[in-house]
């Protein structure tokens, strides 16, 4: 039984290598350059080769690899662009109430399933049971209705907050914070 843990254990590490190469790759494969994108439409060349040099962007792909992986395995997750805060802090500040929020969900909808499962358990073939599998098919039904139009409307919201004016204002306030030189 150890053994067998041991290996699977020991093939974890090449899958999360291929899986962090297959990650790195899509994320080089995205069009357009995000030195430009953070530099915003009125910087300068200068402002964008600094901003490449700062990020590692003009070393090869194979050494922006590398150190994107240790920033990855030592939990260096980099600053955010927003607050200029680790983003290891930003997660760690959330973890405790998505977690707290998760466990009630958990808590609720173990409760519902307990009672609709016994209810339709005790009353087989009857009005009941009919009634706890009509609930527990639309609750699943409506459940992943409501994800997919959330996440429709959260991708709406965010292309239309996304001013084509803003990357003047980031410029200004990466200028402000020292990100760019100009």
């Amino acid at each position: 039984m150890l053994r067998h843990i041991a290996g699977r254990v020991l093939w974890a590490v090449p899958v999360l290598l291929g899986v962090s190469l297959i990650v790195f790759g899509i994320l080089k494969a995205i069009p357009g350059d995000a030195a430009q994108v953070m530099a915003g439409s009125d910087a300068t060349a200068a402002d964008i080769q600094a901003i490449r040099q700062l990020l590692g962007l003009d070393q090869p792909v194979y050494v922006q690899y590398a150190r994107w992986l240790e920033r990855f395995v030592t939990f260096d997750l980099g600053r955010s662009a927003v607050t200029r805060r680790p983003v290891a802090y930003e997660i760690a500040t959330r973890v405790r109430p998505t977690a707290e929020l998760a466990a009630a969900a958990m808590a609720l909808a173990v409760t519902v399933g307990m009672v609709a499962g016994v209810t339709a358990a005790t009353h087989q073939h009857s009005a009941w049971d009919a009634a706890m599998s009509l609930a527990t098919s639309l609750g699943v039904s409506v459940y992943r209705l409501a994800h997919s139009w959330l996440v429709i409307v959260g991708v709406f919201v965010l292309v239309s907050r996304a001013d084509p004016l803003a990357r003047d204002h980031r410029t200004a306030r990466l200028r402000r914070s020292g990100f760019c030189p100009h």
